[in-house]
């Protein structure tokens, strides 16, 4: 006869195959996350397009699609922020939240800065530049902290900084506008 299990420790090592299990799912899901961003750019030259005629059009919610969604974020581009050949980064539910609940607000916070200080202004591309580089990882490539220059109406060259740039499956977004 097999020795019984108190109901507690039985209870527990439930608890414990099922966290097992879930951190292993959870863990395929993100090595295996499908696609790129939904709504982006085919190349980095459109993203900009884009993301003037937003400033131009003083068009907010154009801005925020020009950026990951909560989603991408936490799918996709979570996970796959860690160097090329590195085991996807796996953040618990309530981590990923927090982070992005804390990034999407200071970016909402610089959109409104970028519709004050640039809303209403039509602009040409002059020269684009990422002060902190390029880096690919995993799971996307970044372009980080953007300083686009830009000529206006009148003739005057103005300087738009702003935040970074993502590729994954050949679609760009803003992962967000804040000068990280």
């Amino acid at each position: 006869m097999m020795p019984r299990l108190p109901a507690h420790l039985l209870a527990l090592t439930l608890v414990l195959l099922c966290l097992a299990q879930a951190i292993s799912m959870q863990r395929l899901e993100a090595a295996s996350a499908p696609g790129g961003f939904s709504g982006g750019s085919n190349d980095l030259g459109a993203l900009l397009d884009r993301f003037l005629l937003a400033l131009e059009q003083r068009d907010e919610k154009g801005l925020q699609a020009l950026r990951v969604t909560e989603i991408e974020y936490r799918q996709l581009v979570v996970p796959g922020n860690v160097d090329k050949g590195e085991a996807p980064q796996i953040l618990s539910g309530e981590a990923s939240e927090y982070f992005w609940q804390i990034m999407d607000q200071k970016s909402r916070h610089f959109e409104n800065l970028l519709l004050e200080r640039f809303g209403g202004e039509s602009f040409q591309i002059k020269d684009v530049s990422f002060e902190k580089g390029h880096k690919e990882y995993a799971g996307h490539q970044a372009w980080r902290r953007l300083s686009l220059t830009v000529t206006d109406a009148a003739g005057q060259d103005r300087l738009i900084r702003t935040g970074s740039i993502l590729e994954r499956d050949g679609q760009y977004k803003f992962v967000s506008f804040i000068r990280d």
